[in-house]
């Protein structure tokens, strides 16, 4: 079992008696937050062990850095036009934080391994335990391992 799952069952089956709301406009940046800080934990412990992460073959994007990133992007517009006052009220409505941190650790396990990969033209969604992690990967000297050709096709560097 994946530690984000424990961890997230854990935090929802305890979210009755952890205390904390946070608003609808700023669930984003919360949401985000954690399945980003979720993966990047997940690197800093691969990094530690000093296992070899593969590098990818091809040029690929993950979806749980895609999701994060995209929710703390939605939540920072949300929380500016909250400052401006331009939400509908039901934005500015309290949301748990507990669940909400739960539901974000369970995303973060379930998504770990899917990644876009530009194949043939095209991308496609697949699932690649071993995608390398642009964050072990700098940390190792080897933040280019995956360029991209002139002819659009993927190139990997020899190490």
């Amino acid at each position: 079992m994946r530690w984000e799952y424990g961890l997230g069952l854990l935090v929802l089956a305890g979210s009755h008696w952890i205390p904390g709301t946070t608003l609808v406009s700023e669930a984003g940046l919360w949401f985000g937050g954690l399945v980003l800080g979720a993966g990047m934990l997940r690197d800093f412990w691969e990094l530690s062990r000093g296992g070899e992460q593969g590098g990818p073959s091809q040029v690929a994007m993950c979806v749980e850095s895609v999701v994060g990133v995209a929710a703390v992007m939605l939540g920072l517009v949300l929380v500016l036009l909250s400052f401006a006052r331009l939400l509908p009220p039901w934005l500015e409505l309290p949301v748990p934080l507990a669940p909400l941190a739960g539901v974000s650790l369970l995303f973060a396990g379930w998504v770990h391994d899917l990644v876009w990969v530009k194949h043939k033209g095209g991308w496609e969604l697949r699932r690649d335990p071993h995608h390398g992690s642009f964050v072990v990967h700098f940390f190792r000297g080897r933040a280019d391992v995956c360029l991209l050709g002139a002819d659009g096709e993927a190139e990997t560097e020899a190490g």
